[in-house]
């Protein structure tokens, strides 16, 4: 396992799990939610993100993760191990929850904290989306465990024990 990429749907643990594996393997983790992000102050075109893509893709080792669902093709094609943390939708559902609450409530008290269900929830236009859709944008990696690539780990954790026990095993 040295080029590993871990994919799964919003709110499934991803970055709490690479975050745990990169320094257990002693591999380098790399975030897409902040390799996307900005440059001087100023959101990221799709050609930027593409070559930050592949400067990590080219890599010899790496740690991947994040949900952006056009990179899951070459993700695949990339990687030696996949991991898929494929929470029930429920779970995905409230952990996204979690999420923007606690993001929404960070500032100086009160009076920094949104006042609208729609500041306080940033990503429920995106969640909405998610579910009219059902996910269709793990397309790809469903294709992968369905047809396995040889030279492909694949390895599919169901929840956060499985996850525990499987970073758990890794220090064995």
């Amino acid at each position: 396992m040295l080029k590993i990429s871990i994919v799964g749907n919003p709110g499934a643990g991803k970055t709490t799990f690479s975050r745990a594996l990169g320094p257990a393997l002693g591999i380098e983790v790399f975030e897409l939610d902040r390799m996307f992000g900005y440059i001087d102050k100023e959101p990221t075109t799709r050609p930027q993100r593409e070559a930050r893509l592949a400067e990590v893709l080219a890599r010899p080792s790496y740690v991947l993760d994040g949900g952006f669902d056009w990179t899951y093709p070459q993700r695949i094609a990339a990687c030696d191990t996949l991991i898929w943390i494929d929470l029930g939708m429920r779970k995905h559902f409230v952990n996204v929850l979690r999420r923007s609450w606690s993001a929404a409530g960070q500032g100086a008290g009160p009076a920094a904290r949104p006042r609208r269900f729609r500041d306080r929830f940033p990503t429920m236009p995106f969640w909405a989306g998610f579910l009219r859709d059902h996910g269709a944008g793990i397309l790809p990696v469903r294709a992968a465990f369905a047809n396995p690539p040889d030279r492909v780990r694949l390895i599919r954790l169901r929840s956060h024990e499985e996850a525990d026990a499987f970073l758990a095993d890794l220090a064995k």
